[in-house]
């Protein structure tokens, strides 16, 4: 064997040898065997431990808006144009840290969208509670109501 043909040799055996261990450190932190060995073989909780048990309670958040006419009309994350987490970390955030000048936008975006101008926001609470047999659901409950300002900046 010359030179080269070792020295190719070489590189297939290490090269093998750094897969077998990535194929194996993965196999062992999907097990579980694992706990604190390291990026990026770790064992993610996210995804490998539940993070509700049964019994435990799920909120589920809606926002009605009152209308100047005061009819009070339900505001879903489409009819602000967000996504689900964007609704939440967004608007339903903001009434439950009382951030009312970050309210401001969505409601300016609401009028502009719908021509329609809103008095108060509505957070209500529908939790369902996890059960072996599926899900329960518990009573609505009112978390916080906000008088909206006046001063609406227009968009």
């Amino acid at each position: 064997m010359d030179t080269i043909e070792r020295r190719q040799a070489c590189k297939k055996r290490g090269a093998s040898f750094i897969i077998i261990f990535v194929l194996l450190s993965q196999g062992l932190a999907i097990i579980g065997s694992i706990e604190r060995f390291g990026w990026p073989f770790v064992n993610y909780p996210m995804y490998s431990q539940p993070r509700h048990f049964e019994g435990d309670a799920v909120n589920r958040y809606f926002l009605y808006g009152t209308l100047e006419a005061g009819v009070e009309v339900l505001i879903r994350d489409k009819d602000l144009k967000l996504d689900p987490r964007e609704f939440i970390w967004g608007p339903v955030e903001d009434i439950l840290k009382d951030r009312v000048d970050s309210l401001k936008h969505y409601i300016a975006l609401y009028q502009k969208l719908y021509g329609q101008r809103l008095i108060s926001l509505k957070l209500e609470n529908h939790p369902v509670t996890l059960m072996a047999d599926g899900l329960r659901e518990e009573l609505p409950a009112t978390v916080k109501i906000i008088r909206v300002i006046d001063e609406v900046p227009q968009l």
